[in-house]
């Protein structure tokens, strides 16, 4: 595997943000409100993973990473399933007709009021 070295570029996933950035030796980078310094990568294995200690990224294993990413939630049904055939016929939903919503708008109702019926 190869590692990292002064200049080089990383991916980094904090929370639900990933960020690319430049390992520069000694110049922090900032993501959200934390200042981090990533000397401490310089040199790790590419692929490895990090946490943030004291401003400093800290190596930590594996299975250490893996306890602390929580599993996304696949219990839906539809998991899987897009919606590209599907296909509105705007009959089910809309009870108003297109007459009755110019009527509506010519007497001065509101466009909530509009919706909400």
């Amino acid at each position: 595997m190869a590692t990292f070295k002064d200049g080089d570029h990383a991916v980094l996933t904090c929370n639900d943000r990933t960020k690319i950035v430049q390992i520069r030796k000694e110049r922090p980078i900032f993501i959200d409100k934390n200042k981090i310094y990533l000397d401490h990568i310089i040199n790790e294995s590419d692929g490895s993973y990090f946490e943030l200690k004291e401003r400093h990224l800290c190596k930590i294993d594996t299975s250490q990473a893996k306890n602390l990413v929580q599993p996304e939630d696949t219990s839906s049904d539809n998991a899987g399933q897009d919606n590209r055939n599907l296909c509105d016929e705007g009959t089910v939903n809309q009870v108003l007709q297109q007459e009755e919503i110019e009527q509506l708008k010519s007497e001065g109702v509101s466009g909530q009021s509009i919706i909400s019926q």
